[in-house]
């Protein structure tokens, strides 16, 4: 991915606040965590859903610059939790 396209992406405070008040949700690229060490912070992130897979697994879901994906991952495994509020 061509680098220059983020480079765009410059908001001032009145825009981010319209973005909020029209509902838009921000994920920080907040990483994720195995054992003591945290990867890909500022790159990737990381979000557990509220759905379990199985007895020791959940769903969660992954964004990066290249992809967006879903999947499901050990529980011990430190992905962030994003709560949203319901409307």
């Amino acid at each position: 991915i061509d680098d220059k396209v983020w480079s765009s992406n410059v908001y001032d405070a009145s825009a981010w606040s319209a973005m909020e008040e029209a509902g838009a949700v921000f994920l920080p690229a907040a990483g994720d965590r195995h054992g003591t060490s945290v990867y890909n912070e500022g790159a990737s992130g990381s979000y557990w859903a509220s759905a379990p897979y199985a007895a020791i697994y959940a769903c969660y879901m992954n964004f990066s610059r290249a992809d967006v994906g879903t999947g499901f991952d050990s529980r011990c495994l430190g992905h962030s939790v994003r709560l949203v509020q319901d409307m």
